[in-house]
């Protein structure tokens, strides 16, 4: 990731960039928490334990499997209020061959765990021994890292497009503050990890242009984009894949030309590598080439949550109404992505607008940005029923937050004008940020005077739409 964005700087462009980043680390290290908050992060943090100190991907022995076996005079691994937590430990783990296995994909696991192993040889940090540091850093590796890069990646991408710096900054400010990304600073997650690959990916599009000179240049982005790419791939096993589907036709069109072999072979050279560590370890695990967390079989354990009835991964909608009714409550119900990001309203409805108009020079990346996030909202809609679970808003489209602010920002260079409305957006998603942060991410129930703050949001938009409106009909009869 930051190999795309060295790529995409010059000399003497550095000064903001710094600037965006020392915010971004002091907002990471205040949010970060010492303890696992829930299923999610306590299947992730169980893996990694169990790499590093037990030399295995059964996690069985963790200390976030079975608290218990933490020191006791050691702070514990979930907040002592948790009883279920504290009692039963994650529940997000599949039962295989007599071992218990965490659900989340394994190469983000593969990689933290190398991290915490080098840790360890340098202060000698032990779970088991000081579950708090422990969690706490490991919460920095794997989230505090990939948002610094969301945030510096989206800063550079703005500026690039609007000729406005202050706008740029707004938009920035908005991404970072505005959004419910920022409450998934303060858990291990993959989902924030899959945005700052994807900022950087698309900075790194918006350098790449079919026209390049001969040497490494020539190859260098197009290998970087096949790594994030690939890397995407392994972090969440239904937008990935939709990743690489949408984000190679852009490639091979970008790439097209005299010289155009090399550069997709340097691509899907540096893609595939994932890909495949992902297969292999998914396969020594479960023996099944797609997600081991999608076979009902590895659910079937004492007191699991999970069956053929909620898995996700798998098509369990009963009639069309039902996948109807579902798939428009992942956008706008009470758990909806675009209600909790409300400036999304703004891209979506220009969104279509912009894309329809062949004189853009981002108009392929924004039909890439369309393609990914329909593709995604569509497979979920299809795949799952849970509304991603316990989670602020839908966990599983965070990453969308990138595409869905690139459009903003096309949009508001076309149409500078509105900017009070995507300001008055970005106030109602302050709202939702700033309550979602204080709750963390694992949100067990909906946020208070949700619909309310949705209400008064949505009639301040239509205010300023109304009022540019008359502002226009003024002028022209004037």
């Amino acid at each position: 990731m930051a190999k795309a964005l060295a790529l995409s700087m010059g000399r003497g462009e550095w000064r903001r960039p710094a600037l965006v980043a020392v915010a971004a680390v002091a907002i990471a290290a205040a949010s970060a928490r010492p303890y696992a908050g829930g299923w999610n992060d306590g299947a992730w943090l169980a893996a990694v334990e169990a790499l590093v100190d037990h030399g295995t991907l059964a996690i069985d022995t963790s200390i976030y499997v079975d608290p218990s076996r933490a020191d006791p005079a050691a702070p514990t691994p979930y907040p002592r209020h948790r009883l279920q937590l504290m009692t039963r430990g994650t529940l997000d783990k599949l039962y295989i061959d007599g071992h218990y296995y965490s659900s989340r994909p394994p190469v983000p696991a593969l990689l933290l765990a190398g991290g915490y192993a080098v840790l360890q040889q340098m202060t000698g940090l032990v779970a088991r021994e000081h579950p708090d540091r422990f969690a706490y850093v490991m919460t920095l590796l794997f989230v505090g890292l990939p948002w610094i890069v969301a945030m510096v990646c989206t800063d550079c991408l703005v500026r690039r497009i609007l000729p406005s710096p202050l706008l740029a900054l707004g938009i920035t400010a908005s991404f970072a503050l505005a959004t419910t990304a920022l409450s998934y600073t303060r858990h291990v997650n993959s989902h924030l990890l899959l945005m700052g690959i994807a900022a950087a990916l698309m900075l790194g599009l918006h350098q790449l242009r079919p026209a390049e000179p001969d040497g490494p240049r020539a190859v260098a982005l197009p290998a970087v984009l096949g790594s994030l790419a690939g890397l995407g791939y392994t972090v969440d096993l239904g937008v990935g894949p939709v990743l690489v589907l949408t984000l190679t036709p852009l490639v091979v069109h970008r790439v097209r030309g005299a010289r155009s072999r090399p550069r997709l072979a340097a691509y899907l050279l540096a893609a595939v590598p994932w890909i495949a560590l992902h297969h292999a370890v998914n396969y020594s695990i479960g023996g099944t080439l797609i997600p081991a967390s999608a076979v009902p079989a590895y659910s079937r354990w004492p007191g699991s949550p999970f069956d053929e009835a909620n898995l996700t991964g798998r098509f369990v909608h009963h009639d069309p109404a039902h996948v109807l009714g579902y798939a428009l409550g992942l956008l706008v119900g009470p758990r909806g992505f675009l209600l909790h990001n409300p400036m999304l309203l703004l891209a979506a409805a220009g969104g279509v607008a912009l894309c329809l108009r062949p004189d853009l020079e981002e108009r392929s990346e924004l039909l890439f940005a369309a393609a990914w996030s329909v593709g995604t909202w569509l497979l979920y809609a299809l795949g799952s029923v849970n509304y991603g679970g316990a989670s602020a808003s839908i966990r599983w489209f965070l990453p969308l937050l990138v595409p869905g602010f690139f459009v903003l920002s096309v949009m508001l260079r076309e149409a500078p004008w509105r900017a009070a409305e995507f300001g008055v957006l970005s106030v109602g998603g302050l709202v939702f940020s700033i309550q979602l942060w204080r709750n963390g991410p694992w949100l067990l129930r909906g946020l208070a005077g949700f619909w309310p703050t949705v209400s008064l949001t949505l009639l301040a938009w239509l205010a300023c739409w109304a009022w540019r409106h008359r502002a226009d009909r003024r002028n022209i009869h004037s």
